[in-house]
């Protein structure tokens, strides 16, 4: 990947091949380039990038206490928050499912179950 400058003075990002050129004598004689503009795949995936930078720093500093899971509820992370709060460190819990007990009472299991699907299929809870 490589920026270039139009004539226009726009920025645009390219990705390049290049490959030498032999004449008959296996000479070099030249240089047969292929570019290919992908300057809107740069300009997503720094959106992107931007997003999960935002996203982190939101999910770190929060005064909640947020826990990220997979699709089926197991940890993934947890914030400083969550420590605070319960105690655990993201070592001691990742990996563990978030409705195990190890932070609901055993007579809210059902309840807890309840809120984590409904969560993972798109609806809010708080």
């Amino acid at each position: 990947m490589e920026k270039i400058n139009y004539l226009d003075k726009t920025e645009h990002w390219v990705s390049a091949t290049k490959v030498p050129w032999y004449n008959r004598e296996g000479k070099i004689t030249g240089l047969i380039g292929i570019s290919r503009d992908i300057t809107e795949r740069k300009k997503a995936e720094e959106a992107l990038q931007k997003s999960h930078q935002e996203f982190t720093s939101l999910f770190r500093h929060s005064p909640e206490a947020l826990v990220y899971v997979d699709e089926k509820s197991n940890i993934l992370n947890i914030n400083s928050r969550f420590t605070k709060l319960f105690g655990y460190t993201l070592e001691e819990i990742k990996g563990r499912n978030i409705n195990d007990g190890m932070i609901h009472p055993q007579d809210k299991m059902g309840e807890a179950k309840d809120l984590s699907q409904k969560s993972l299929s798109g609806s809010y809870y708080n």
